[in-house]
């Protein structure tokens, strides 16, 4: 098997595609577990419409929805969403409410930031996920 796993390495370099260790460990019989392309490990999470739906009405007015709380300043006191900007500038955030008039820190919120940049948080922000 070892001399298979090698034709194909040699033909993917020759034809310039994928990497090497998916052809050596596709075709790799001692391990027990198969290993799967990078690009298959980690898709990105679905972003709910009504996030999306905020995201745009906020981007358009720079005010909660009516009905809606938000606005806040975002502080990022664990230090998940980047500082500085590409162009070395400070990122002020911006929170705001996905549900009506509740609390924000207990739930899910869609955070802004000035460099245009916007990242939605699950409840209680355990997961936050780059929208744009």
């Amino acid at each position: 098997m070892k001399r298979r796993g090698l034709i194909f390495l040699l033909l993917g370099i020759i034809l310039g595609i994928g990497g090497a260790k998916w052809y050596v460990t596709a075709f790799d019989n001692t391990s027990t577990t198969t290993q799967s392309p990078a690009r298959f490990n980690n898709p990105k999470p679905p972003i709910p419409t009504k996030v999306l739906e905020i995201l745009h009405y906020v981007e358009t007015f720079h005010e909660p929805k009516k009905g809606y709380l938000g606005g806040a300043v975002y502080q990022n006191y664990d230090g998940r969403l980047p500082v500085l900007s590409a162009l070395g500038d400070t990122i002020v955030y911006r929170k705001w409410n996905l549900n009506s008039k509740q609390v924000i820190s207990d739930q899910a919120i869609l955070i802004t930031g000035n460099d245009h940049s916007a990242w939605y948080a699950d409840n209680l922000c355990k997961k936050i996920n780059r929208i744009k």
